[in-house]
């Protein structure tokens, strides 16, 4: 925040401090909510400066005094009031006072104004909340259980900000249902996500859907559990041509006596969690449920270019960018390596600066993702790179591609599917 900010922030609390040092104890029913607002006002200040316990802090003294005389404030004013506390603790950090506020702002909402249209944004507000502070406390099962509430109970309405926060919590409901492995249901889910964004008409929630949706999809494209992922249990999938192929070489990977019992090195090993699942439901069932995943992450992903696919921006450009590599993934992930490569064809060979954005972006994540994703847009980013040094010579395209995914070139691919991609996307091959 720049120092004006801050300034202006400061001042605004002085002042709202002065308000309190002069009527703070004045019975008058016009200085209480003079009282009320200077409180509110200094508590949002304070949340600006990012002084999230003292803002905390000053909202429940409004609390404390003025429980009782709710409407000094306005219809709600209580409840609001709680949800903000609760925000302001969970940026502070602490997330199990934050679902103590919450549920108090609920409550409140539900004595006040339960069916009202501005009950209904505050209380969807701390529903959402609520979830990402059970989520920072690892109650993943009460997070996913608040998220359905919310679509049970705003999933008709029309509101703009109801619609958008009831995709969000899909989505994360579906992310909760892959990383208990019950992929038919969190597919179920997604249908649901894909349903809402074709049929949405508001521009602007749609451009939030459509956010939405990508992050769907790139949960989707995580082979395995979206909590832990790792190169070797991609690959099992991404070589795998047929199930027969997949359990080879998951049996090569893992060296395994046979598929279904582990060895002695297996026992002694740290082996990803995904990987050993396989092996225990049967590498049949885990290609399957990894094309199933592929196939709706390449609907979600063709709805987005349907939508989308005339940029009137960059970021609508970037967006639909990002939106035809997570198809050329799915394609690879579904056994259609040559439809996936020649995707990837047309957009390295596309010149268009926001496919490079793109692209970096992916390449970014490899650093803190070790996933088929993040892979592919680092080998990708350097193909394109290639093509933007060669200009239109394959020689020099060639060489310049060959010297970027060397072993000891920065940013090389160091990963087993990161040289299998780089072998694969070589200039000339694509």
């Amino acid at each position: 925040m720049e120092a004006g900010s801050n300034e202006r922030l400061w001042a605004r609390v002085a002042e709202c401090d002065a308000v309190l040092r002069e009527e703070g104890d004045s019975p008058d029913p016009v200085s209480r909510r003079r009282v009320a607002v200077a409180l509110d006002h200094k508590a949002r200040a304070l949340a600006g400066l990012g002084r999230h316990e003292e803002c905390a802090e000053v909202l429940e003294g409004v609390v404390s005094l003025f429980a009782d005389e709710p409407l000094v404030g306005g219809e709600l004013f209580i409840a609001r009031v709680l949800l903000n506390k609760g925000l302001a603790l969970g940026r502070a950090g602490r997330h199990e006072a934050a679902v103590v506020a919450l549920d108090e702002a609920l409550e409140r909402c539900e004595q006040e104004c339960k069916d009202g249209r501005d009950g209904r944004a505050v209380a969807v507000r701390a529903l959402s909340a609520k979830s990402e502070a059970l989520s920072r406390l690892e109650a993943v099962e009460a997070a996913s259980a608040v998220d359905w509430e919310i679509v049970r109970r705003f999933g008709e309405a029309g509101e703009p900000e109801l619609r958008t926060r009831v995709a969000v919590a899909l989505t994360r409901r579906a992310w909760w249902l892959l990383s208990e492995h019950r992929v038919d249901e969190a597919l179920e889910v997604g249908d649901q996500l894909l349903r809402r964004f074709r049929s949405e008409t508001d521009p602007e929630v749609q451009a939030s859907l459509r956010e939405i949706l990508l992050r769907h999809t790139r949960t989707l494209l995580r082979v395995g559990s979206p909590r832990s992922e790792s190169v070797a249990k991609n690959a099992v999938v991404v070589l795998a041509g047929s199930v027969g192929e997949g359990a080879r070489l998951l049996g090569r990977r893992l060296r395994l006596d046979r598929v279904g019992r582990t060895t002695e090195w297996l026992k002694r090993s740290s082996v990803v969690p995904a990987a050993e699942r396989a092996v225990r439901r049967g590498v049949p069932t885990f290609l399957t449920e990894q094309r199933k995943r592929a196939a709706q992450a390449q609907m979600a992903a063709g709805a987005v270019i349907d939508c989308f696919g005339e940029g009137v921006d960059r970021d609508q450009e970037r967006m639909v960018a990002t939106a035809r590599i997570y198809s050329a993934v799915a394609a690879m992930l579904l056994g259609h390596v040559i439809e996936s490569f020649r995707a990837f064809g047309a957009l390295t060979g596309s010149g268009q600066e926001a496919v490079a954005e793109a692209f970096r972006a992916q390449a970014a994540n490899v650093t803190t993702d070790a996933g088929l994703i993040a892979q592919f847009g680092a080998v990708a980013n350097l193909h394109h790179r290639a093509r933007t040094l060669g200009q239109g010579d394959p020689r020099i395209t060639r060489i310049a591609f060959e010297e970027s995914v060397r072993a000891d070139a920065p940013g090389s691919p160091s990963s087993r599917a990161g040289r299998w991609f780089a072998r694969l996307m070589a200039p000339g091959k694509t």
